[in-house]
């Protein structure tokens, strides 16, 4: 059986008892910086989480990872529903 991290609504796993540890997420964190600043001038990444009590850990963990790939600017919105991240993002203005 294949197993399948990466969802329709991001990436799945139980916290710390699967795939989904801070250290992934600094390493995801980092992939997706270097990325970024491969393909764009002015890198923005907008990130959010749920209530869940692994969010903060994950969401610090994952901004380490791309602040560590140099200059990105990293914006946290901490808690809200997965519409208003996916609206917020559409509309940010250029820097």
């Amino acid at each position: 059986m294949k197993r399948k991290y990466f969802g329709t609504d991001g990436i799945r796993g139980e916290y710390e008892n699967s795939i989904l540890t801070n250290r992934f997420a600094q390493r995801l964190g980092n992939s997706v910086g270097q990325w970024l600043l491969e393909s764009n001038s002015n890198p923005q990444v907008v990130i959010g989480r749920d209530t869940r009590e692994s969010g903060p850990s994950l969401c610090h963990s994952f901004a380490e990872g791309l602040w560590a790939t140099g200059d990105l600017i990293v914006v946290d919105l901490g808690v809200l529903p997965s519409p208003a991240l996916a609206v917020y993002a559409r509309n940010i203005p250029s820097s």
